[in-house]
């Protein structure tokens, strides 16, 4: 019970990290914070929504490698570029895997907790309890947790573009 506990906070923890405001940069801070293997997204003016990698930022508009899109007639995939005036709002994702190695690793340390526990007793019958009960907790937390923290992982951020 401890342990679901546990792994129920640390989601709420989690989760509460990604609801964040959005933040405001400049076209200057933008130019030297984003890299290269980051991923934009961003609505055009027509509501077309792109996706892309690989984006420069020169001071009259924005070159972005677009990977998918909503209005491939209009905006078909490949370079394109984006007059200033129309970068609005970026949504940005960085790559990472932060929230995947907390999300797998925190339920293992759960299981070994409540394994702990439930062993200590002196009794055959509890020694192998606290084994189920550690790989119940670590197998299923950690897939859980993986897959929850891939979630976190792969989220966007907005970004304000400030005049």
């Amino acid at each position: 019970m401890r342990a679901l506990t546990i792994f129920a906070l640390t989601c709420a923890i989690l989760g509460s990290a990604q609801a964040e405001q959005p933040k405001g940069r400049t076209w200057g801070e933008l130019s030297q914070e984003v890299q290269l293997d980051w991923t934009l997204r961003l609505v055009l003016p027509d509501a077309t929504v792109i996706q892309g990698q690989r984006a420069s930022f020169t001071p009259d508009a924005l070159t972005l490698q677009v990977l998918k899109t909503s209005n491939a007639a209009q905006h078909p995939k490949g370079q394109v570029t984006i007059p200033r005036e129309q970068v609005k709002t970026l949504g940005i994702r960085k790559s990472g895997i932060k929230f995947r190695t907390i999300g797998a690793l925190a339920p293992v340390a759960a299981g070994t907790a409540a394994a702990g526990m439930i062993a200590s007793d002196k009794h055959l019958e509890s020694a192998v309890a606290g084994a189920v009960v550690f790989l119940s907790v670590a197998v299923a937390g950690g897939t859980a947790g993986f897959f929850i923290g891939r979630a976190a992982d792969r989220s966007f951020h907005t970004v304000t573009v400030k005049p």
